[in-house]
């Protein structure tokens, strides 16, 4: 499958980007990565960081199950690459 090809333009003080997959990942299954998509995350990364650079003053970055498999790990992969401290996944 190939990802969305969107033209990445700040236009305000703030970035809003939403990592949502194409349904194909079963509810079953989301307690597991199903889908790697760490390039398109890192492409991502890069993007929000260039933003960091033309006075973007805050980013807020959301994912959903259906884009990977499970969206607290897909979390913490562009935490990560972000250079941000993980977040705990225990109750």
């Amino acid at each position: 499958m190939d990802a969305i090809q969107t033209v990445a333009e700040l236009t305000s003080h703030f970035h809003y980007l939403r990592f949502i997959g194409d349904r194909s990942i079963d509810e079953k299954d989301f307690l597991i990565v199903q889908k790697d998509w760490l390039l398109e995350m890192k492409k991502w990364s890069e993007e929000v960081n260039r933003f960091k650079e033309q006075n973007c003053k805050f980013a807020v970055v959301t994912a959903n199950n259906h884009y990977a498999g499970f969206s607290p790990a897909t979390a913490n992969s562009f935490r990560e690459m972000m250079a941000l401290k993980k977040q705990s996944m225990k109750k």
